[in-house]
């Protein structure tokens, strides 16, 4: 069984689901990079540490983890070492292992599969041509296609980017990842896949799955994206001016006197953006929250409003 995941996180293979949770959303906080900026290792440590979350907070991917299935990238451990099915896999050169291990497969110089049953088949009429054609067809059949996996960030799966990706080719090769790209879904990369047989098909494709890394804030619903807002009970009470985050940019919003905790706000065509006649929005859900220490005035000024101005929140009890 693997740990080094479970040890990035400061935890122990027996960690139940809420620990886990709970230690990532620790330390997002402490390694983020918009508390700490211009820091390429903290930056560094918190991609890790999400990754790490991504795989541990999966049911499914941590149980394929802890078994030994998939490494601590999320990739799959092939059980015949590197091997076609990941990037930067090797293998035959050419598509055509007999050409590989130094053998003339039909060349010049060699012998020529045609010749042999030429030979055996020669006075046979119909029952050589219809070798011919099998093998005619098989000559020109399309090559296999080749799976990969890739992981992205959050961002780069709402907002739409290009990677630049090696699938076993000398030169790395572009893929363009649409907006609103959700986790599994597949793209193509034609003709990036086998060869055809024997050189004469055409090529087979790259089938590339894409796997989303969760956020520390966003959650996808579709095309919106839903930020839970703490708010202290003044911010709520009194109305207030606050900087948020969207996936856009910061963004400064209003939040009204009088705000309840579980209430939203709807920042029109702030999510996810796949065309022009298809925009999410942003939703805002408010959170009211108590000092996390005690507080000895805090305390009083509730007592005092409490005795000069109560008020009931259970009447349909």
């Amino acid at each position: 069984m693997s740990s080094g995941l479970y040890k990035i996180l400061g935890l122990s293979q027996n960690a139940s689901d809420k620990e886990i949770k709970a230690a990532y959303r620790r330390l997002a906080k402490k390694y983020h990079p918009d508390v700490n900026q211009n820091d390429p290792k903290v930056a560094a440590k918190f991609q890790e540490i999400t990754a790490a979350y991504d795989i541990l907070s999966d049911k499914e991917k941590r149980s394929q983890y802890d078994s030994g299935q998939i490494d601590d990238q999320g990739n799959q451990r092939s059980p015949f070492g590197a091997g076609s099915g990941g990037f930067g896999s090797g293998g035959s050169t050419s598509g055509n292992p007999f050409a590989d291990a130094g053998f003339d497969y039909g060349g010049s110089g060699g012998f020529s599969t045609e010749d042999i049953f030429s030979s055996i088949f020669g006075g046979m009429g119909g029952k050589r041509s219809s070798y011919s054609r099998s093998t005619q067809h098989e000559s020109h059949s399309k090559g296999a296609d080749k799976s990969f996996t890739l992981k992205i960030s959050f961002l780069d799966a709402a907002l739409g980017c290009v990677k630049q990706i090696n699938i076993g080719g000398s030169k790395p090769v572009s893929l363009k990842i649409p907006a609103g790209t959700k986790n599994n879904d597949k793209l193509r990369l034609k003709g990036k896949g086998e060869p055809g047989h024997r050189g004469a098909g055409q090529p087979g494709d790259a089938i590339i799955e894409i796997m989303v890394a969760s956020h520390p804030y966003f959650i996808r619903e579709d095309l919106n994206i839903r930020l839970d807002l703490p708010l202290t009970v003044y911010e709520a009470a009194l109305g207030a001016k606050v900087t948020i985050p969207t996936i856009h940019g910061k963004l400064s919003v209003k939040i009204p006197p009088g705000s309840q905790s579980g209430q939203s706000l709807r920042l029109k065509g702030k999510g996810i953006e796949k065309s022009s006649d298809q925009k999410g929005d942003q939703i805002v859900k408010l959170q009211i929250m108590l000092p996390e220490k005690k507080d000895k005035n805090f305390d009083a000024l509730m007592e005092k409003i409490q005795k000069e101005s109560p008020y009931e929140v259970r009447k349909d009890f």
